[in-house]
């Protein structure tokens, strides 16, 4: 069995970094990881304060953080708070410990936000490298059902070797999930009966999964395959709400090869409606 040795997990006091807190303890018991705590303190134009005074007061509420890890069996941790940019020295701090996860509670949702992504966790997504398990508030320690998209890129083959390690650390279920989109109306019955060109299709989108899947060890985990139509943001939100998903393990850009910083417009979506926790995986492993 692989291991995930380094976690890197950003805090900032709220609700949310409670819970990824609890799930970082549990993603280490299950692998003697160690975690490495990390609050930055932003540098705000104009903004006048004791900046020793700050950096106590973080210091000592970290302090609370790593007695909470040790009470939890995690006994290799460390805890750093300082002044930056979050992005910037999260990012840089994951690559200098070698991190393989940064992990970071969903943010709080102000009244009139549309989506429960912080705009910090998005950051990160956009500019790590390496994978980032973003813990949805209110999430619970502990992963019962996996959920991963897969487009047949090699982002998502890289994601589904990451899901299925996951499901056997865990002995969670998965799911391996594929959308064929509705073949446009303008197209159909062009050159044969509209059912018969979105038949066609489909089959030949089924026959893609299973060529995907081809060859890859999904021995001693308990997995399922699917095939849904229709708009694929909407359908993976649909299947994880209806399956109960507690993770969604999918590749930041998908086959498309769309030009943008943040990932393949699908995964972006996805992401910001945030249905349960998440990994965003990005060009190197989860699980070494």
């Amino acid at each position: 069995m692989r291991n995930i040795e380094n976690i890197l997990l950003a805090i900032d006091f709220s609700q949310a970094s409670k819970d990824a807190l609890k799930m970082a303890v549990f993603l280490a018991g299950k692998n003697r990881s160690r975690i490495h705590l990390l609050h930055v303190v932003p540098r705000l134009p104009g903004w006048t304060i004791d900046q020793s005074a700050i950096l106590l007061e973080a210091e000592g509420m970290l302090a609370e953080y790593v007695e909470e890890l040790r009470q939890g069996g995690v006994s290799e941790t460390q805890a750093v708070a300082l002044f930056g940019n979050p992005l910037e020295e999260i990012v840089g701090r994951a690559n200098s410990l070698d991190a393989n996860v940064i992990m970071i509670g969903s943010g709080e949702k102000d009244k009139g936000d549309r989506f429960p992504l912080g705009i910090t966790a998005e950051n990160i997504i956009r500019s790590s490298s390496r994978p980032v398990w973003v813990v949805k508030r209110g999430a619970l320690p502990g992963i019962r059902r996996i959920l991963c998209p897969v487009d047949f890129s090699e982002h998502s083959r890289r994601a589904l070797i990451n899901a299925v390690d996951l499901s056997r650390m865990f002995g969670a279920e998965l799911l391996v999930l594929t959308v064929a989109e509705k073949v446009p109306s303008v197209y159909r019955g062009m050159a044969l009966p509209a059912a018969n060109v979105q038949a066609d299709w489909e089959r030949h989108v089924s026959k893609e999964l299973d060529n995907f899947l081809g060859g890859l060890d999904f021995d001693g985990i308990t997995w399922n395959k699917a095939l849904l139509i229709g708009k694929p943001h909407e359908e993976v939100l649909k299947a994880a709400a209806e399956s109960g998903a507690d993770l969604i393990v999918m590749g930041s850009l998908g086959r498309m090869g769309l030009a943008r910083i943040l990932m393949g417009s699908v995964a972006e979506k996805i992401a910001r409606e945030l249905p349960c926790s998440l990994i965003m995986m990005k060009s190197q492993d989860l699980v070494e």
